[in-house]
């Protein structure tokens, strides 16, 4: 077997993993999990031993840099649950076991510690096995397309259930959102994530259609693009359809407003890239305007409904989400610079005695303040100073790549819906939607920069354009 074959291979079995991960309810489930992070590991070593293409390579600078701060942040997170640390480092908490006997670790929970370091080894091995395929154009083209497959269909999959009022979520378990629209999801803002990151896949593809649409003028374009509607540009409009019911059914505020903010504002990078005529601006504008308020017409009285109680849930005096942070701004204090340990949330939570909280409180709802109150400050800056460096390398291929901006594009608008959708909930932290984000990311790092072969042919016509010296002195007046 070749080593195109071999790439091709890698492709469609990642396809089939980011297909197969949203089903075992957003692999929430801790063996679904576990086996998701083996696969995605194992494949990520294969893929290393795949030598990279010569016009393109997989591991730039900035992507190095962002690996070296995720690895540094992974050996955090595992000296964390390392037993007996002894004074000052070994969490108070465990003075409070019986007979002063205890793990003694960093981490008041280092069992949850392990698990959750599992889980995000397999995110980063997702991110390599996917960066090293899409190197490919080709290869990068398949796994975006199967990508907006896959969301389309468990999309399809959560209209049916929700018409025909199945009473499991994926046969797993009892349904916990009577009238919510959460397809193989347990938690409907979960589902509102993962549809969302559909409808940029298929915004951004549709978006480039209209870029590299016949025509000078935008009247041209609308001209030759409604005369000339092909089933591909059918099948992405009505997938766009299909995801956005889908989501808003979800009744979702948060994932409501994070995409009402975050597709916007992909809109907005783009046309800065592109650069178009006023004209072309105002009529993409209104075309958003008309189909965000036709969808909304259409499916969103719930999400309106949810949305008129929002303050509810930042009232401090009641149990609700600004209250959890208060709290949380609290433990963090208590210990900024070690953190409570990856994963022990629940149990640091739990010892702070709150009567606004009568029942468990197991994640803090704003993935940013969970992470600094459990790996700490400095840690929770590289981890996210990582993901900066990545954003930052795909919108310079937004700017920078004429052709193929698209997988660029995505990533950018996929940063910025789950960025914006962390700062209410915990989407994020789902397996199935972690693993989909860092292959919407790697595809985008992959393709950012043209390839070495561009580069020369660009260099090569600049030269060929030029005049020789002997030409201009031809050509200058005697």
């Amino acid at each position: 077997m070749s080593v195109r074959h071999l790439r091709l291979a890698l492709a469609v079995w990642l396809c089939l993993l980011l297909a197969a991960a949203p089903w075992p309810l957003g692999s929430v489930i801790p063996m679904a999990a576990l086996t998701f992070t083996v696969l995605c590991t194992a494949t990520a070593a294969l893929a290393m031993f795949l030598p990279s293409l010569p016009e393109r390579r997989p591991f730039t600078a900035p992507v190095l840099i962002a690996g070296v701060l995720v690895l540094a942040v992974v050996a955090w997170m595992v000296i964390q649950v390392v037993p007996d640390m002894g004074v000052p480092f070994a969490h108070p908490g465990w003075t409070y076991a019986p007979d002063g006997e205890g793990v003694g670790s960093i981490s008041i929970d280092p069992d949850a510690g392990v698990y959750q370091v599992i889980r995000f080894s397999g995110y980063a091995a997702m991110f390599v096995a996917v960066l090293v395929a899409a190197t490919d154009r080709k290869l990068a083209d398949l796994i975006y397309t199967a990508m907006m497959v896959i969301v389309t269909a468990y999309a399809l999959y959560g209209l049916i259930a929700w018409i025909l009022d199945f009473e499991t979520v994926a046969g797993f378990g009892p349904v916990a959102y009577e009238g919510d629209v959460t397809s193989t999801f347990v938690n409907r803002n979960s589902w509102a994530t993962f549809a969302n990151l559909g409808l940029v896949l298929i915004l951004a593809r549709l978006a480039e259609d209209f870029e590299n649409g016949p025509g000078s003028s935008l009247r041209a374009r609308v001209v030759e693009m409604f005369q000339t509607i092909t089933p591909a540009l059918l099948l992405k409009l009505m997938a766009f359809f299909i995801v956005a019911t889908a989501s808003i059914l979800s009744h979702s505020r948060g994932g409501f407003l994070s995409a009402v903010v975050a597709l916007p504002l992909m809109l907005i990078i783009v046309l800065a890239a592109v650069r178009p005529r006023a004209s072309f601006i105002a009529v993409s504008v209104l075309a958003v305007a008309v189909a965000g308020l036709w969808i909304v017409a259409a499916s969103g009285e719930g999400v309106l409904a949810r949305l008129e109680k929002l303050d509810m849930q930042f009232d401090v005096t009641a149990a609700g989400r600004l209250a959890a942070w208060t709290i949380s701004m609290e433990l963090i204090g208590d210990r900024p610079w070690l953190g409570h340990g990856l994963g022990s949330f629940q149990a640091v939570f739990q010892t702070s005695v709150d009567e606004r909280f009568t029942l468990i409180y197991d994640l803090a709802h704003n993935t940013y303040i969970e992470h600094m109150l459990e790996i700490g400050v400095p840690a929770t800056l590289l981890l996210y100073g990582a993901v900066a460096i990545l954003f930052g390398v795909c919108v310079r291929g937004v700017f920078r790549r004429r052709r193929d901006r698209v997988f660029a594009l995505a990533a950018v608008g996929g940063t910025l819906l789950v960025g914006l959708h962390a700062l209410v909930d915990f989407s994020i932290q789902m397996p199935a939607i972690a693993m989909f984000y860092t292959a919407m990311l790697a595809i985008g790092c992959a393709q950012a920069c043209p390839s070495v072969r561009t580069k020369v042919t660009r260099v090569r016509r600049t030269s060929e354009s030029r005049p020789t010296i002997r030409e201009e002195l031809e050509a200058a007046p005697s």
